[in-house]
């Protein structure tokens, strides 16, 4: 729609039909059993027919807007976009495509958030002595540089159980990172111990001449930011993600989608990583437990 409306770019067409073919491919692989048997998700267990539905209605309403645009361009404008597209269907009472966006969101972060916090409760960490450095880039170059606007850092905090001091806690996207063994060969990770010690060091001793030069002075504390509440429909204007109040609050979790579209510094897909991690944090990390929103609490209609 961009591409047509706002940049008069001819390749909206072929891009559309480029997209209108992987959705009909899409549709057709999808399944419960895809879900349940080949992509096999440890966490999402017992709720592939839910997602198998969820993604039908997605391709499908996906191919009728996008071929209804190309017999008529004039339909693939913003307003069109808004009631034939994103919010379609709120009328009748099941999930949108707002919904699924929330929902995908949520199960990746539920997923990876599990297995991050399982495999930290193996290692008996000592929290309050923990030296974490989050290191590399994250999403795009702009995004996921501070404690609130990271999903690394969401998950680790939640991995702690929320007992992870913020102060022992530094983020370092210009810090050397690894890539992952493929045969399961450890020595470059093991090689960058000593250089990421230095790092948390280093910076650790610049923060502590703080209270060495500046003893009467009022000390930083670090602490999180604090979130907005737009419950409020008067709210038209914020600079941190919104409190979510449940798994119903819409109104917060869509702010969110439009939040990470226009604020540089979050990463797209960290809409609801912290609600997820809350969650499963509450749960004791069993998925099961938790209501992923746009999932568990809507219906989506298939073969429509």
């Amino acid at each position: 729609m961009q591409l047509r409306e706002k940049y008069a770019a001819p390749s909206w067409r072929a891009d559309t039909e480029r997209l209108l073919t992987q959705v009909r491919r899409s549709r057709e692989a999808n399944s419960a059993e895809l879900w349940r048997d080949t992509i096999a998700v440890e966490t999402y267990r017992g709720r592939e027919q839910a997602i198998a539905d969820m993604a039908d209605y997605t391709f499908a309403v996906t191919d009728r807007f996008l071929s209804a645009a190309l017999e008529d361009e004039s339909r693939l404008n913003a307003a069109t976009l808004r009631t034939e597209y994103l919010e379609k269907g709120s009328a009748e009472g099941h999930g949108t495509i707002n919904h699924m966006m929330i929902a995908t969101f949520f199960l990746t972060g539920l997923d990876i958030s599990r297995r991050i916090i399982s495999w930290f409760r193996e290692q008996e960490i000592d929290w309050s002595r923990a030296m974490v450095v989050i290191a590399g880039k994250q999403g795009r170059p702009t995004a996921g540089v501070t404690w609130n606007t990271s999903s690394v850092a969401t998950m680790l905090l939640g991995a702690s159980g929320y007992r992870l001091p913020l102060e022992r806690l530094y983020m370092a996207p210009h810090a050397p990172t690894f890539t992952i063994p493929p045969t399961g060969d450890l020595s470059e990770v093991a090689a960058l111990e000593e250089p990421l010690r230095q790092i948390w060091s280093n910076t650790r001793a610049t923060v502590e001449l703080g209270d060495l030069m500046f003893p009467h002075l009022p000390r930083y504390a670090p602490g999180r930011l604090a979130v907005p509440d737009i419950t409020d429909p008067s709210v038209t204007e914020i600079s941190e993600m919104p409190v979510i109040h449940g798994a119903d609050d819409w109104r917060a979790m869509t702010t969110r989608l439009r939040m990470v579209l226009e604020d540089p510094r979050q990463l797209l897909s960290g809409s609801v990583t912290d609600f997820a991690v809350s969650q499963l944090v509450a749960a004791d990390n069993d998925p099961a437990q938790v209501t992923v929103p746009g999932l568990d609490n809507v219906t989506y209609p298939t073969g429509v």
